[in-house]
């Protein structure tokens, strides 16, 4: 895949990070944009998902500190749950603004006891319906930096059940880290398959030859624009180098096409693939019209040089967008 896999003592930053880097790569991101309301989706689930683990970790700090009322410590918890609960959420939705709504299935199960005490805690006074209703509360004594016990009255009688935060948070860290490594590895293997589709397939061998027609061009438009004696006929083999020019420029284009990665996803590269073919067609009519298809003897040149310019900004992407798919 010639991409490491993340390792396990990675934190949770290194991960999302690291899908940034993914769906931030040209390609994908300008695929990605063509829903705007699922791209921000997927801007603020990855937001959510690393605010809410600095929330956890804080909780997990408390333990250092002393002297810590009863009050602070119920607002540690409610925080530390719906923390919990935000970060599920947030990674759920990753999963559906990325088109993986299967990808850690299984692990996320495993988080259905953690959003089962959430709801307990968030739902005291009133959680069920009918026969199945309770009513819930945090026990005071029993509460910690590290636990707490929630009671339940319903209709089958009075349940005590204690909660280790530590627990909780530590089960939740390993179902999103291993959810998140299936995200990576899913997106990482969507570029393998797209490069080995198209990395036999040289850009750089589309434009062979715009040196040599570009100096055709430039002999032509030098002779004619400083007056030194030419025939007609190099003005049809400049014409047909320009032909050479675009077509090379169009095979380029097309090909970019197809891989997804034309038009709109590098801008330096649609700008300079569309000044070249107006100037190709400004150079075109010079050498059809004469000198008076420019404002003065030596903008030909200029457009000549021009051209050139733009030629080598294409090229050079060609070869590093070459070296990009092989690597």
């Amino acid at each position: 895949m010639g991409e490491s896999s993340m390792r396990e003592g990675d934190s949770l930053d290194m991960r999302l990070a690291r899908i940034r880097d993914l769906i931030n790569a040209p390609r994908k991101q300008h695929r990605l944009l063509r829903d705007t309301a699922k791209w921000s989706q997927l801007c603020s689930a990855l937001d959510a998902i690393a605010d809410a683990g600095w929330a956890i970790s804080a909780h997990g700090n408390l333990r250092r500190s002393e002297n810590i009322d009863s009050g602070f410590i119920y607002l540690a918890h409610y925080g530390l749950v719906q923390a919990l609960y935000l970060q599920q959420n947030a990674l759920g939705h990753l999963c559906e603004a990325l088109g993986f709504s299967e990808v850690g299935r299984q692990s996320r199960d495993a988080l259905r006891m953690v959003r089962g005490v959430r709801n307990d805690v968030a739902h005291l006074t009133d959680r069920g319906h009918g026969e199945d209703k309770d009513c819930l509360g945090i026990v005071r004594a029993s509460m910690s930096v590290d636990c707490f016990e929630v009671y339940s009255f319903s209709l089958l009688g009075v349940s005590r059940r204690k909660v280790l935060c530590m627990e909780l948070a530590e089960t939740q860290h390993g179902v999103i880290v291993a959810v998140l490594d299936e995200i990576i590895s899913a997106l990482q293997e969507e570029v393998r398959l797209h490069r080995d589709k198209f990395k036999h397939v040289s850009l750089v061998g589309l434009l062979g030859g715009l040196d040599y027609h570009l100096s055709k061009v430039a002999v032509a438009i030098s002779a004619m624009t400083r007056g030194e004696p030419w025939s007609g006929s190099e003005d049809v083999f400049a014409l047909a180098s320009l032909d050479a020019i675009e077509r090379n420029v169009e095979a380029l284009v097309e090909s970019l096409r197809e891989r997804g990665e034309y038009p709109g996803v590098y801008r330096h590269i649609d700008e300079a693939e569309s000044l070249a073919r107006r100037v190709i067609e400004r150079l075109r009519k010079v050498l059809k019209d004469g000198a008076s298809a420019v404002t003065d003897l030596i903008d030909a040149e200029g457009l000549v040089l021009l051209l050139g310019k733009q030629l080598v900004c294409v090229r050079d992407f060609a070869v590093d967008l070459d070296q990009s798919y092989s690597s």
